[in-house]
């Protein structure tokens, strides 16, 4: 197998470089080398990484949710059929109404939720036989 189709697992993403470092000191006595590229922002891995430092956890889960839209587009492009791109295919498809929750009317479409009604401020979106139906709010 190619290197760049083995799959890349980053199993401590989940967990703060605190928790780490505390795991390894406090409950397994080892030390830990930092990678001296880490800080060298030229690299734009390490250079987003420095500017995410002044943002909120907030602002970071909207930059982190902006990435998963994101990712529907490139999939998209590249020929994927993933949840993601059939988020940002529904999301073009229905963004001039004004709906919040494109990710529920999604996966409420892929459940077949019969009869489910989302709302905007203009409009009503009705699941009927497995589509969905758009009306005015009057």
């Amino acid at each position: 197998m190619a290197p760049e189709s083995l799959p890349i697992v980053r199993p401590l993403l989940c967990t703060t470089r605190d928790y780490i470092e505390h795991y390894l000191r406090d409950k397994r006595d080892l030390s830990w080398v930092n990678d001296s590229t880490n800080s060298d922002t030229s690299i734009s891995r390490n250079a987003i990484r420095e500017q995410l430092r002044s943002y909120t956890k907030t602002e970071i889960e909207h930059i982190a949710q902006t990435a998963e839209y994101m990712q529907g587009y490139i999939d998209i492009l590249e020929g994927r059929h993933s949840r993601e791109a059939g988020i940002a295919r529904l999301y073009e498809d229905i963004r001039e109404y004004g709906f919040a929750e494109i990710d529920k009317i999604y996966d409420a479409l892929q459940r077949g939720e019969g009869g489910k009604v989302f709302t905007s401020k203009t409009h009503r979106a009705t699941i009927k036989k497995g589509k969905l139906c758009v009306t005015l709010v009057s």
